[in-house]
């Protein structure tokens, strides 16, 4: 009897701890995106993908300096549509490992041009910020084509 309940036990200890440290599907972590780019004397552009209500926000500056109405109905945001094929956005900004870029990019030999900044929160309430001026990741460009796959706009342009 005892040496069948340390074989139970020893199968329960391994499948707990099996389960600690493993991360749910990115689906399921991530709450929204949040878009933005602005340059001296321009203008701005924010986006928001929401992947709870599974929409698509977009917000245009008219005015330098001014910004969202962040009290405005969708936290002044215009609503553009829906996501399309969210699973395979979530597939490939995995293998082109958006998830890991790093938090700052920069060309210091710019004194102008475009800035921008990405904001990834997840549904526990943290967040991720990435965001440079001048300079981008290495897969840019083929993220900005998977963003405009799930939003019908390259939201990285």
């Amino acid at each position: 009897m005892k040496k069948t309940y340390l074989s139970i036990l020893a199968v329960l200890i391994l499948l707990v701890s099996g389960c600690v440290g493993t991360q749910p599907p990115l689906e399921q972590n991530i709450e929204s995106i949040e878009i933005s780019h602005s340059s001296f004397g321009w203008a701005g552009q924010e986006y928001l993908i929401d992947f709870i209500n599974n929409s698509f926000y977009s917000y245009q500056s008219e005015k330098i300096g001014e910004g969202r109405d962040e009290s405005a109905k969708n936290a002044g945001y215009t609503y553009i549509g829906s996501l399309n094929d969210v699973n395979g956005f979530y597939q490939t900004a995995e293998q082109l490992d958006f998830f890991n870029w790093q938090e700052r990019y920069d060309n210091l030999e710019i004194m102008d041009g475009h800035q921008w900044s990405i904001t990834i929160t997840y549904h526990d309430g943290a967040s991720k910020h990435i965001s440079g001026s001048n300079a981008y990741p290495k897969n840019w460009e083929l993220m900005g084509a998977v963003f405009q796959k799930l939003t019908t706009i390259n939201v990285l342009n």
